[in-house]
């Protein structure tokens, strides 16, 4: 599986830190080259695509009616090449506003034109490390 590389792009808010490193690990593990970028819709340089799968993570924010948190939208805009790439969205749980948020993330990626293949709601960096190992394994 040489030669695959992946992009995981996640919110600055929350402590996705731990789930970014897991989901790097498991990726890395199975061969793939991994690069982060902290969301930051203050910067407006454009992130470079050629990227085999583009993941994104959010804090599930709110309570009812959950969303993903507000710096992963502009974040994504800046990105060049997403149409038709291999896309994953993974979310921190947030009470009643889990399942909200992540499907608004995967329609943020889908509006860039990303083939959203997989996704999940993470608590721990074990379970990030899994989805990183079954993302591995979608190409």
């Amino acid at each position: 599986m040489g030669g695959l590389k992946a992009l995981v792009i996640h919110s600055s808010r929350g402590r996705l830190s731990p789930l970014v490193e897991g989901v790097r690990r498991g990726l890395e593990s199975n061969g793939w080259t991994v690069d982060t970028v902290a969301a930051n819709p203050a910067d407006s340089r454009p992130i470079a695509g050629g990227y085999d799968i583009v993941l994104v993570g959010s804090p599930a924010l709110g309570f009812w009616h959950g969303r993903a948190a507000d710096d992963i939208e502009p974040t994504l805009r800046r990105c060049r090449r997403l149409e038709g790439i291999s896309a994953a969205a993974f979310v921190t749980p947030h009470a009643f506003a889990t399942q909200s948020a992540l499907r608004h993330l995967m329609a943020l990626l889908e509006r860039e034109g990303a083939f959203v293949r997989d996704f999940a709601t993470l608590s721990t960096p074990h379970q990030a490390e899994e989805f990183g190992k079954r993302l591995a394994r979608l190409r």
